[in-house]
């Protein structure tokens, strides 16, 4: 039994020192022989805008309709807003607003890095 008691007390020592001392640390080199090299063409990742002049009193809802992308958006404030990040192509645009019934329908071409606008939408009184 002492024996046993012994050799765990030596094997935790070893440990313990085995712990404390510096371990060598290897650098690796910055370059490996499998580089990878990305290439961006800026000409045709570029999105473009659209902007929409809102004069209804209300919310003025947009929805583009393109053969590959579609998008929704939602003008609260009065005037000028411009909406990003779209992808350029054909669209068909639809403007419905919550001040006034009916909806426009207008066809616009957003090409890349460029901004399409839509006429100022006001709605008239009877």
């Amino acid at each position: 039994m002492k024996t046993l008691r012994l050799f765990t007390i030596a094997i935790l020592t070893a440990l313990v020192l085995s712990s404390w001392a510096p371990m060598p640390a290897y650098a690796q080199p910055t370059v490996s022989a499998n580089t990878v090299t990305l290439n961006i063409d800026l000409a045709t990742s570029k999105l473009g805008k659209l902007t929409a002049n809102n004069h209804t009193g209300g919310y003025l809802y947009i929805s583009l309709v393109g053969s590959q992308q579609s998008y929704r958006f939602v003008a609260s404030k009065q005037g000028k807003t411009v909406f990003k990040d779209i992808k350029p192509g054909k669209y068909m645009v639809t403007l419905t607003t919550s001040a006034c019934p009916g909806k426009l329908t207008y066809k616009r071409n957003i090409k890349a890095g460029g901004n399409a606008s839509l006429p100022q939408v006001v709605c008239r009184k009877k």
